[in-house]
This record gives structure tokens, C-alpha cells and sequence, in this order.
């Protein structure tokens, strides 16, 4: 009995020392307003080598975007895979350091391995938009919306680079660490698959028309990681470009990946085919042939005479 009264008492000793542990191990959600947060501050940098680009018809805005990490703390998102009813998802969580040492999550979307990259990229990071009188307000003429990326630490950005050294410096798995450290920068050059912005494919309205626009680049569009300034102007790098006319004479190329039109109308007692077009009438129809007439039978060959073999 005695035995197990201090086989007992070494036991609660025991977890009461590796309570604050496992208490640290699991982060809480972070609490936005906390004081102690060392929060990230994403600032998208003024977009470089914008050119525009024809081919076959078909004319596309490049650039190279920047965007930096100007806050107190790094920008950390961490993936790992999930089971779902729709299969396995990896999803993407923000850790947040706090000035005591301890560290709270925010959900931050989801990875997805993009193919032309070869590695996994944090959704919805970015979006591309092109804007015509004013690059706050102006009306959007031409989109690349929910641009994912690979965070990394490319660049120190001049200004806020305090000797840091490079944290994060790959990107290439699907569970791990990505991010941008304080007073880095990622970069995504101009020849980058996807770097780009569609003025002619997928439309319908003849493409973009020639003229004056502001390419802005938004980081974070829909707040989904937790920063210091989560304002529209502190998170959009613009520039002023100039949108030349089409001088090709090719028709504008169709693209697989554009929205296609649905392939039903609902109705009030359900779903109905999409009605076709009439087919055009058919002008002086020729008049149908006229049966052949049957082939004469032959009549039967007479047998050969057997030769020399038979």
C-alpha cells in the first residue's frame, strides 16, 4: 500500500512538471489584439519590367513581383495534410510569435502543389489586378486573381534589413515550413511560369483597349494571415503602364482553361438541355438515287481437269 501511495505521488509530480510542456507544445489560437504578438507586416513592393508581350494574337502584361515582410516577426505558415470526405487536403497555419516565447496559430487557407513550379505554394497569397483611372478604386479591366505562392527569403529589403540571416530558404515539400523572415523579401521574376496577366484570351469583349492603366499587386487579398497593418494601401504595390494596341492580324486564340458555358439551364421541374441552334435550311436538295438493279447471276465455272500433283 505504501508502495503504491508513492508510486502515486511520483506520478503527479511527474505530470504536474510536464503539464507547462505539453501546454506550449499545443499553441492556442492567437487572440489578434494581444499586445505580445510579434506580428508579420506584408508589404507588396512597386512592380518591376512591365512589358506587355504579343503573340499569335494574343497579348499578355509581365512583371516582376515583390513582396516584403516589414513587420516585428517572421511570416511562418506551416502545411500538413488532412483527411477529408473530399480526400487529403493540406492545410496551411499560421504560427505567430509572441515577445514571451511562446507561440499562437491562425488558419491560413490551404498548399497546393503547383506543377509548372514543381513545389507546394500557399494559396490565395497574392492577386494581380489591372485598373483603369485610379489604382485604389478604379475599375478592374484585367485580373489574375488568388495567385499562390512559395514564401521564401529571396532579398533583403532595403531600409528594413537588419542583418538577418536567411531562414527560409526553400519550399519543395508538402508538410513543413514556409515563410519570409523580417526585412526579406520574395520574389517572383517576370519569366516565372504563370507570371503574367491575360489582356486578350478568355474574354469576350475584343481584349483590353489600348491606354493608360495601374498594375497593382495585392498581397494577402482575402486577410487571411494575421499582420500588423491588414489596410488595402499597405498591402499593394502599383505601378503606371501602358497598354498598346493588337497589331497582329491573327484572331484572338481560345484557351481550354477559360470558363465555358454552362452545359444546362435549370428550370422549375429541373434541369433541361441547352437549347441548340436551328440548323440552317437546305437550299435545291438533290433528289434521292434511285435503287440499282440487282447484278445477273453467273452461271457455276465447270470443274478443273486434276493435274500433275493431283
Amino acid at each position: 500500500m505504501v508502495h503504491e501511495q508513492r508510486l502515486l505521488v511520483i506520478l503527479l509530480i511527474f505530470v504536474t512538471l510536464l503539464l507547462p510542456v505539453f501546454q506550449r507544445a499545443v499553441a492556442e489560437p492567437c487572440d489578434p489584439n494581444d499586445p505580445r504578438l510579434l506580428k508579420p507586416d506584408l508589404q507588396a513592393l512597386t512592380p518591376t519590367r512591365a512589358r506587355v508581350v504579343e503573340r499569335q494574337g494574343a497579348r499578355r502584361l509581365y512583371f516582376t513581383t515583390k513582396i516584403a515582410n516589414v513587420g516585428k516577426g517572421p511570416l511562418i505558415v506551416e502545411g500538413k495534410t488532412v483527411n477529408t470526405p473530399f480526400g487529403p487536403v493540406t492545410k496551411a497555419t499560421q504560427i505567430v510569435r509572441l515577445s514571451d516565447g511562446t507561440t499562437c496559430t491562425k488558419d491560413a487557407g490551404s498548399f497546393e502543389f503547383h506543377k509548372s513550379h514543381n513545389h507546394f505554394h500557399v494559396n490565395d497569397f497574392a492577386e494581380y489586378l489591372l485598373r483603369k483611372d485610379d489604382p485604389y478604386t478604379g475599375p478592374i479591366v484585367a485580373r489574375a486573381s488568388k495567385i499562390s505562392f512559395c514564401l521564401t527569403d529571396i532579398e533583403p529589403v532595403r531600409g528594413f534589413f537588419d542583418g538577418t540571416r536567411q531562414v527560409f530558404a526553400n519550399c519543395g515539400v508538402q508538410e513543413g515550413i514556409q515563410g519570409i523572415s523580417p526585412g526579406w523579401a520574395d520574389v517572383y521574376d517576370d519569366f516565372y511560369p504563370e507570371q503574367y496577366i491575360e489582356l486578350d484570351i478568355c474574354r469576350t469583349d475584343g481584349g483590353v483597349p489600348p491606354g493608360q492603366y495601374y498594375l497593382v499587386n495585392v498581397a494577402d487579398p482575402d486577410d487571411l494571415l494575421l499582420e500588423e497593418r491588414e489596410d488595402y494601401a499597405s498591402n499593394a504595390g502599383i505601378v503606371a503602364v501602358t497598354v498598346p494596341p493588337r497589331t497582329g492580324n491573327f484572331p484572338i486564340p481560345t484557351d481550354p482553361a477559360c470558363p465555358q458555358p454552362p452545359p444546362s439551364t435549370p428550370t422549375a421541374t429541373g434541369i433541361r438541355p441547352t437549347p441548340t441552334a436551328t440548323p440552317p435550311p437546305v437550299i435545291n436538295p438533290r433528289p434521292p438515287r434511285a435503287p440499282r438493279p440487282p447484278r445477273p447471276t453467273r452461271p457455276p465455272r465447270p470443274a478443273r481437269r486434276p493435274g500433275p500433283h493431283g
